[in-house]
């Protein structure tokens, strides 16, 4: 996924990541994060494994995928 962020990775912030493609969920239950403003790409939210603290793996990114 490195090759669609927006910003340097270490220019990114915590909380989410700015990519230049379009994120598309692979399922019903996974609730996409959507900008107010007009930004050409996707901001992907990484609040949703915030409150596992150190029992989050980083799965979001199994929930999503990059529309080419």
């Amino acid at each position: 996924m490195q090759q669609y962020l927006f910003h340097k990775i270490e220019d990114q912030p915590y909380l989410c990541t700015l990519v230049n493609k379009k994120v598309i969920k692979k399922d019903k239950n996974t609730i996409l994060y959507q900008s107010r403003a007009d930004i050409s790409g996707s901001v992907v939210c990484h609040l949703g494994e915030v409150h596992l603290k150190r029992k989050a793996k980083g799965k979001i990114i199994n929930s999503i995928k990059i529309q080419e």
